[in-house]
């Protein structure tokens, strides 16, 4: 399982490269199992919010998502899915191209961290309780050195892109090598950290430390 498919999703690299395309907020209806999500605070049309657009909403309470058919200043019409009172919604502002572009690159990279983890017969053993936030970091990360993102670090220079470069080389270098081992039970020689980066792939904080980290390094 740990060498089949992507490792990240589109809202995790936005929310990782991207904080401008991060929206999040609590459903003030009231009610419970309404067909439309209702934010008194919100103004979805002035935040890019688009309907018809293959943009998803997510009701991160209930853990479902759906595509967003409807939208009026404090609604959201979302396909498959129902809200309540005190459900925290998260919307990326992403279309639907777009989304499917940072996939296709997020399969395209993912394919190397396979690669490495075939090496050293890791494809099937039960990950270490950390393990699949580092998958997706380095996922996540490469995917930004040869994707620009449709969004906040679109002016990423190529100084930078040579940082993240280097730093996921080294990581899939470590894990062909056995200098990280990602199996329950083992430990590796080195440790996957990175010095002057940091991550946030939580739902309701999003990675703008990204920028100023990168900006240190290069500065």
């Amino acid at each position: 399982m740990a060498c089949s498919g992507r490792y990240a999703s589109a809202w995790e690299y936005a929310s990782f490269y991207c904080i401008s395309a991060m929206l999040t907020g609590t459903d003030t209806s009231g009610g419970a199992a309404n067909a439309t999500l209702t934010d008194s605070t919100a103004d979805f049309p002035a935040w890019g919010v688009g309907a018809g657009v293959g943009m998803v909403a997510y009701n991160v309470t209930e853990g479902t998502h759906g595509p967003i058919t409807a939208i009026t200043t404090t609604t959201l019409t979302v396909t498959g899915v129902t809200w309540s009172d005190g459900d925290i919604w998260r919307v990326v502002t992403l279309t639907e191209n777009q989304i499917a572009m940072v996939e296709h690159y997020l399969d395209i990279t993912a394919n190397n961290i396979h690669a490495s983890l075939a090496a050293v017969g890791a494809c099937d053993c039960t990950l270490a309780s950390w393990a699949e936030a580092y998958l997706k970091k380095l996922n996540i990360i490469e995917t930004g050195a040869f994707h620009k993102c449709p969004c906040a670090r679109a002016d990423m220079s190529d100084e930078e892109r040579r940082l993240l470069l280097e730093w996921s080389d080294r990581q899939l270098e470590l894990i062909r090598t056995g200098g990280i081992e990602l199996c329950a039970g083992h430990t590796g020689s080195e440790y996957p950290a990175i010095s002057w980066f940091s991550q946030s792939l939580t739902e309701r904080s999003a990675a703008e430390i990204i920028a100023n980290a990168i900006q240190r390094e290069s500065g």
